[in-house]
Formats: structure tokens, C-alpha cells, sequence
């Protein structure tokens, strides 16, 4: 199989998966893998890091 289809079927999983979503990091998660721009990518990146955040710092302290 070509590495084109390969990601081809790769997106079209994730694509169906969307729909089954159980939390918002999940559906981001899986936005991420259907995309194919950078810009949306980098957007949801910095959605993820945001969600992260409190986490994060109740960590540290």
C-alpha cells in the first residue's frame, strides 16, 4: 500500500471517530489527526496546551 493511502484511510478513521468523541480533548485530538493545514494544527496545539494549563501549574505548585 502507498504511503498516500495509507494516510488516506489514517484520516478517514479519524474522521469517524470524531463522531464518537467522549471528552474535548479527544475530539481536538482526533481534528488534529484528520487535518491536513498547519495552521489549524497549530491552532488546536495551542488549544490542547491551553486545556492543559491548569493542570500544569497546580502541578508546580
Amino acid at each position: 500500500m502507498k504511503l498516500r493511502t495509507k494516510n488516506y484511510i489514517k484520516r478517514q478513521k479519524a474522521v469517524r471517530q470524531m463522531f464518537q468523541f467522549r471528552d474535548l480533548k479527544s475530539f481536538l485530538m482526533t481534528g488534529f489527526q484528520a487535518s491536513r493545514s498547519l495552521v489549524v494544527k497549530k491552532d488546536i496545539i495551542n488549544m490542547l496546551i491551553e486545556l492543559d494549563r491548569p493542570a500544569m501549574l497546580a502541578k508546580a505548585s
